[in-house]
């Protein structure tokens, strides 16, 4: 075996970056000591705006979307009675492509990650799993051990641990994974039925002491959460048609038959750090909360196309570990925020305290009433939830502002009347300059000279001076697409500074990067 970057774990987070490894150039070898490579057992369901656009610059978004549901909204149903509803596709328009949460089985995600990743050479080892690691300044040596007991040596440059709450990686690194498990019980149930109210929202309904979440996955499929009812919780192996009779009191749903079953306790926790030397942390491995916002596996597969393209670019010869030590402050930020912000949510909404149900109930009434009110305060909803507001502004690799774009912004989409919007350009993973409006020889030299940087001019029209750019300032992409840096005014010696001082970038010219340039293509 040989491999530059060893990837423990194939759900995925570990797919979604062996996927960008090996469409920048590099070989990623990804391990598993599971059995087989389809899960059946999937909790992870919604796919949010940000992934979605990920998956488009990956050029995998037209499969993705065939293989699910598009969820236009929430709706809120207090005591049987609708109180309001969130439309994510009115409130999300002109934000994103794709202005809605998507529903799609983890099991889905997982394989076509997996054939994205395969069909581009990659290679998965199953029934294998790391025992031990040790790192040093050249590489880290890993013993890996099959499924008939031999063990194996492996050099490796970096390895990244994907491999779950119960981290054999983290364990290795000896890194502590503070949080707690909430006291409540969960029940997850996958059903076929009907529902009136349940068409193309999701459904959350309240009662005084209990709460629902329903979920289409298709015709006449749906997905039910709640929590365990006091007299089952205690049990060791409680049945669906224990949970039957609260599901069909509690909801409008008539049930016809039950796919899958099964219950779980729910953590919230974040590791130390997501980085020691040579060896990262991703996903759940590194993060671990309530399923509120369907933000767990989203938010894995975006600590993936954060570290993805920067291991590449330092594999690449293009940059050094500057680069590399931006990933954990650009994502524990993050997950750290994340975990508080739904451990308030989560407890709120399974609280059992009588008073804190009927603070609950006026609470959701009044923010569903207001989301009606305030155009503003939804489409606020739409970026939280979407993940598309999330920017890494202090970042050590962020610079600049021009407009009211700033460095370490996700780049502000912008469709176009005869088709196609200003994303489409990310779709070549490399690092780029984007202008809006006039374009100054300053740029367009420098672009002539370093090709390795693609160079995309687009118009200035009201909706690009909408969304916040100034005219004929530059803007240099992160493959990710951040904006990492922004300056009204190109000053090539003021930009290369940035480059090598903030990220130990090399800025190549004519010639190249172009092996790697062909790799992504390809």
């Amino acid at each position: 075996m040989k491999a530059e970057v060893l990837i423990v774990g194939s759900g995925p987070t570990g797919l979604m970056l062996a996927g960008w490894l090996i469409r920048l150039g590099r070989r990623p070898l990804v391990i598993d000591k599971k059995e087989h490579a389809n899960i059946h057992e999937t909790r992870a369901i919604g796919a949010q705006a940000r992934t979605l656009e990920t998956y488009e610059m990956l050029g995998i978004v037209d499969r993705v979307l065939a293989q699910g549901v598009p969820t236009q909204g929430l709706d809120l149903l207090v005591n049987q009675r609708r109180v309001g509803g969130i439309r994510l596709g009115e409130i999300g328009t002109g934000l994103s492509a794709y202005p809605y949460l998507f529903l799609m089985s983890q099991e889905k995600t997982e394989q076509l990650l997996r054939e994205h990743y395969i069909e581009h050479g990659g290679q998965i080892m199953l029934q294998t799993e790391l025992v031990d690691l040790q790192q040093n300044q050249e590489g880290v040596t890993v013993q890996l051990r099959h499924a008939d007991g031999q063990r194996e040596s492996l050099q490796v440059q970096y390895i990244c641990g994907c491999d779950g709450a119960k981290s054999t990686v983290r364990h290795a690194l000896g890194l502590d994974f503070a949080g707690e498990t909430y006291a409540q019980r969960f029940f997850l149930a996958d059903l076929m039925g009907t529902s009136k109210s349940i068409k193309n929202t999701i459904g959350l309904w309240l009662e005084h002491n209990q709460l629902h979440a329903v979920f289409p996955l298709g015709p006449g499929q749906y997905r039910v959460i709640s929590v365990l009812p006091p007299e089952v919780a205690g049990q060791a192996d409680p049945t669906f048609e224990e949970v039957r009779p609260q599901i069909e009191q509690f909801t409008d749903m008539q049930i016809r038959q039950v796919n899958w079953f099964t219950t779980y306790h729910i953590h919230h926790r974040v590791a130390d750090a997501f980085c020691r030397g040579r060896v990262f942390l991703l996903g759940d491995a590194g993060h671990i909360h309530s399923p509120v916002g369907a933000q767990g596996m989203n938010t894995g597969l975006m600590d993936a196309s954060n570290l993805g393209w920067k291991l590449a670019a330092v594999l690449n010869g293009e940059a050094d570990e500057r680069l590399l030590a931006s990933y954990e402050p650009e994502r524990i930020a993050f997950a750290r925020l994340l975990v508080r912000t739904t451990d308030r949510i989560f407890t709120l909404m399974t609280s059992r305290s009588r008073v804190v149900q009927l603070v609950r109930n006026l609470v959701l009434s009044t923010l569903f009433t207001v989301f009606s009110w305030f155009s503003s305060v939804p489409r606020a909803f739409f970026g939280l939830i979407s993940q598309t507001r999330i920017h890494y502004h202090d970042s050590p690799i962020s610079r600049g502002k021009a407009g009211k774009v700033r460095g370490g912004d996700r780049l502000p989409w912008i469709s176009w009347k005869e088709g196609g919007s200003n994303y489409d350009a990310l779709r070549s993973l490399r690092p780029q300059l984007q202008v809006y409006g006039t374009l100054s020889p300053e740029i367009e030299a420098f672009a002539r000279q370093h090709p390795a940087f693609p160079l995309t001019c687009f118009p200035f029209t009201p909706q690009v001076e909408r969304a916040g750019f100034q005219s004929g300032a530059c803007y240099f992409l992160r493959p990710d697409g951040y904006v990492a840096y922004a300056s009204p005014q190109f000053n090539q010696q003021a930009f290369q500074a940035f480059l090598r001082d903030a990220w130990g970038w090399q800025v190549h010219t004519a010639t190249a990067l172009r092996g790697t340039e062909e790799a992504t293509r390809d």
